[in-house]
């Protein structure tokens, strides 16, 4: 390995980067961009296949930097699949063949949910001699127990627990994007002065600032991943009550997952006419969706677990798109409260969503835009990957400097 440059050279390892183009891509992109315009250099580390599709992602080299992606061949079935594709990721990023032409970096970040990436990650930073940081993106193993519903005394899930005790030592500082964070890792030994905040972001300019249009009839709409952890079953149960009382209002859920397929035929067996269901869409696609809509809506399922808070990335982009949002979650310091563009309404709750949402729609179109534009205001204050990345590399500069 050469030498590194006078620029602070950051090697930031996460099995599941996407670039912007790809469905469910674009954190790591973005930071890596807006870092560049602040004197870092970002090496990207990632898996050779879109976690989302299985396909093999094309090569790439943008963003401020290298978009590397080490080819992981085994594929094997879901569950044990997934586990060794994570192992194999992280022994090779341990082993460093894939960086011998880079210039040494001044850090490595290592990023969950893969805990066997952040332990190569550590590993390899050990072996350069360079401070670790741990991006902890979900807290793992915890959300397999409490969201995917696994035993805590599987195996595998002690195992997890052990790896994740290990890369959590191995660690300089830890940024984390759920608010409360410190607060569990606090029980791991970690001081909560180590610990950084930095939530997910939006690129503005993809958002322009338009005066929002009257339209004859309400459309809420929903974007984003359809699997168990998503809680698009009670927005169908929203539908179905208000098709009841106002069938005018329509519902759009775009996006893919493991639950489509049942949720499809739910709202079938249930004679929900007024939703209809749209694949996935790349990231950049998603502003013009979002401005089709009168209404975002989401749910965050019930669990203990979002007691140390959430950072969806759509509920960021919701916001960016000065769009009035309902949503029904429990979790701490969510970002609606925050940005003052509540009520929040319980999790889980098809009767509670469906009421807020009937609330917005009997707005004035001027309310609703009012409503939009503080929401907008705040993540043009708080998550632009710009601000994003000056507290990125607050952190990266203390772990360097301790």
């Amino acid at each position: 390995m050469h030498e590194t440059t006078s620029r602070i050279s950051i090697w930031w390892i996460n099995q599941f980067a996407l670039p912007p183009s790809q469905p469910g891509g674009g954190r790591h992109s973005q930071l890596a961009h807006a870092l560049g315009n602040n004197g870092c250099d970002v090496t990207i580390v990632s898996s050779s296949l879109n976690y989302m599709t299985g396909e093999k992602l094309e090569a790439l080299s943008n963003y401020a930097g290298n978009f590397i992606q080490i080819p992981i061949g085994w594929r094997g079935p879901a569950g044990i699949g997934k586990l060794f594709r994570m192992r194999a990721f992280g022994n090779k990023v341990s082993r460093g063949k894939w960086a011998d032409n880079l210039h040494k970096p001044d850090i490595i970040i290592g990023s969950s949910p893969s805990l066997h990436a952040a332990l190569g990650a550590s590993k390899l930073a050990l072996k350069l001699q360079v401070p670790f940081i741990l991006e902890v993106r979900d807290i793992w193993p915890l959300s397999l127990v409490e969201v995917a519903g696994v035993s805590a005394k599987h195996p595998v899930v002690n195992h997890l627990y052990k790896l994740e005790s290990a890369v959590v030592n191995r660690a300089t500082r830890i940024i984390s994007l759920l608010p409360n964070a410190g607060s569990y890792f606090s029980k791991l030994g970690v001081s909560e002065s180590d610990i950084d905040w930095v939530p997910n972001g939006v690129e503005m300019n993809m958002f322009p600032d338009k005066e929002q249009k009257e339209r004859k009839n309400i459309v809420v709409t929903y974007v984003g991943s359809l699997g168990p952890p998503n809680g698009v079953a009670t927005i169908l149960g929203a539908a179905k009550i208000i098709q009841t009382i106002a069938p005018e209002i329509t519902f759009r859920i775009i996006g893919d997952g493991s639950s489509k397929e049942e949720l499809t035929k739910y709202a079938v067996a249930q004679n929900i006419k007024t939703v209809t269901f749209e694949p996935a869409i790349p990231r950049e696609q998603v502003p013009a969706e979002l401005e089709k809509a009168s209404i975002l809506v989401a749910n965050v399922p019930n669990h203990d677990l979002y007691k140390y808070g959430i950072s969806l990335n759509k509920l960021y982009e919701y916001l960016a798109s000065g769009k009035p949002i309902a949503l029904g979650t429990s979790a701490a310091d969510d970002p609606l409260t925050a940005a003052g563009v509540g009520p929040v309404v319980p999790p889980d709750d098809a009767r509670k969503l469906a009421d807020r949402i009937m609330t917005i729609a009997s707005m004035t179109q001027k309310e609703r835009q009012s409503l939009g534009e503080k929401g907008r205001e705040f993540v043009q204050q708080n998550n632009t990957f710009e601000v994003l990345a000056k507290r990125i590399l607050l952190s990266v500069q203390k772990a360097i400097q301790k």
